[in-house]
């Protein structure tokens, strides 16, 4: 399936599922494209156009995804602008230092990108730095260079940022 385009949301759910899956133990399939749209679809999020299609999914169905499949549920944490990123890293370090689970970020620039971050180890830095790249790479089909990527992200330029992270006291 060439998902080139598209398919970021979808890859980067699948990461989420997959730790979900080894949290559990349960050693059950990743849902495909196809199963997580068909999820979408049946339980209301979607119209039934959009098995099938090749149209992107964010953090928000990625919740929704967890909860119905896996019975996990998430928060969804909101940045509205680029500028904003350094104030929310603390709560990305608490969730990282007490579940250790992944967190599905995607960043708006004209366009919508995922990517997953797992935890890390040192508080300032890392943690910077995960977001840093995370956000950074997101912004690559948009031709700017590394540099400007980064200017965009401290100055703010018309980026949101949206995180959804799995709560791991919902395995139960």
């Amino acid at each position: 399936m060439d998902d080139r385009g598209w398919g970021c949301g979808y890859r980067s759910l699948q990461s989420l599922c997959s730790w979900a899956d080894g949290m559990r133990g349960t050693n059950e399939k990743v849902p495909s494209v196809r199963q997580i749209q068909d999820i979408l679809v049946e339980i209301g999020d979607k119209p039934p156009s959009f098995a099938s299609s090749n149209n992107w999914i964010g953090c928000f169905e990625a919740c929704i995804v967890l909860d119905h499949v896996y019975k996990i549920s998430s928060k969804l944490i909101h940045v509205p602008s680029g500028s904003e990123v350094q104030s929310h890293v603390p709560a990305l370090f608490e969730h990282f230092k007490i579940s250790g689970a992944p967190v599905m970020i995607e960043a708006t620039h004209g366009l919508s990108c995922c990517r997953s971050s797992g935890p890390c180890l040192h508080r300032h830095a890392s943690v910077n730095t995960i977001v840093h790249s995370a956000l950074t790479s997101c912004l690559e089909p948009t031709g700017m260079d590394r540099s400007d990527r980064a200017t965009a992200i401290h100055r703010g330029n018309s980026i949101f940022i949206l995180g959804c992270m799995p709560q791991v006291d919902s395995l139960v």
